[in-house]
């Protein structure tokens, strides 16, 4: 899987990446992010991510990651 530090690079780049769209890390826990405005929520375990929002917003994450 990489280097002994791959795991905290890749929590990094997805971390900057999301704040980046505007959600913000979630205070029990840096895998969860949200975008209240936008009624955007996310938890990411690994390379998987896991989205509740509307269609819309859906496509818009989809297309802007």
């Amino acid at each position: 899987y990489g280097t002994r530090d791959a795991a905290h690079n890749w929590c990094a780049e997805y971390t900057a990446t999301l704040n980046k769209l505007g959600l913000t890390i979630g205070k029990s826990s840096p895998c969860n992010f949200c975008h209240r405005e936008r009624g955007v929520y996310m938890t990411v375990h690994g390379y998987d991510f896991a989205v509740t929002a509307s269609t819309s917003q859906l496509k818009c994450i989809r297309n802007k990651i």
